[in-house]
């Protein structure tokens, strides 16, 4: 009866871890923008499936060991339902393995999402700063205080500047678009 109560009580345990698992992989793989604490959620599971499986791994094995003993006190009937109880204590061992490599999997998936999101992030800003860089450098080295800069007295000369400058930008980002790197 101890062991059945061991039993039924861990496999509550284990279909509630399961549970959760089932749910960050359908919260993963229904809005991938929403990721806020699911790596908390998933070491959290993990580490429960570890110290369950720490507690239930000994069990199994004492179960396995005590059906196997030749004693007066163990009759058939006893080592038989022993050798059944050991046998679940055996799945609920594989179940949480199970569980723990999910999680595994889904804390892979959610660093594969993140690492992707970063990446577009960072494309986003390289694009950024190639179509600023062309315009920083003409900007920069037109405001040197030295004489012999083109169009120094010309009051046209700004116009044009500004004009060559933004036809450079728009360029750019139609080079961008048509390259479909923006």
């Amino acid at each position: 009866q101890l062991v059945d109560r061991l039993g039924y009580r861990a496999s509550i345990v284990i279909s509630e871890l399961e549970d959760q698992i089932d749910d960050i992989e359908s919260r993963l793989a229904a809005d991938s923008r929403s990721m806020s604490g699911l790596r908390g959620d998933l070491s959290n599971l993990r580490r429960q499936a570890a110290v369950l499986r720490r507690h239930l791994a000994p069990q199994r094995d004492a179960l396995e060991r005590l059906y196997r003993e030749t004693s007066p006190l163990l009759t058939d009937a006893v080592k038989l339902r022993l050798r059944d109880e050991a046998d679940i204590f055996r799945r609920y061992v594989e179940e949480l393995d199970l569980a723990r490599e999910r999680a595994m999997v889904a804390n892979e998936q959610l660093q594969s999402l993140v690492a992707e999101q970063q990446n577009q992030r960072m494309f986003l800003l390289s694009v950024v700063a190639a179509i600023f860089l062309p315009l920083s450098f003409v900007t920069g080295l037109l405001g040197m205080n030295v004489g012999g800069i083109p169009g120094e007295g010309k009051p046209e000369a700004f116009g044009l500047l500004l004009l060559v400058m933004t036809v450079s930008a728009v360029g750019l980002i139609a080079l961008f678009r048509w390259r479909r790197w923006f």
